[in-house]
């Protein structure tokens, strides 16, 4: 009976571990720049694109949030700058 509940407890573990949500690592500043690159071809949408793609807790989130702004309003997309 023993072995049963901890296999059981076991399988339990494992399903519910698996459910979370997986993190995935951004190289932010790699879109950053990416961004500031397609920002000078005049990609504006494009441009803000990649700024949108760093998370908020990334420690480059504030920089992104400027250069999202600057495209933004070039690109008259006030509602986001």
């Amino acid at each position: 009976m023993r072995k049963i509940l901890l296999f059981i407890s076991t399988v339990l573990i494992y399903s519910f571990s698996g459910a979370q949500d997986k993190v995935y690592n951004v190289n932010s500043m790699e879109l950053i720049k990416e961004g500031v690159e397609l920002h000078d071809k005049e990609k504006y949408k494009d441009a803000i694109a990649k700024y949108q793609q760093v998370l908020e807790n990334d420690t480059n989130f504030i920089l992104a949030q400027y250069e999202l702004s600057l495209s933004a309003r070039i690109d008259s997309q006030y509602s986001l700058s």
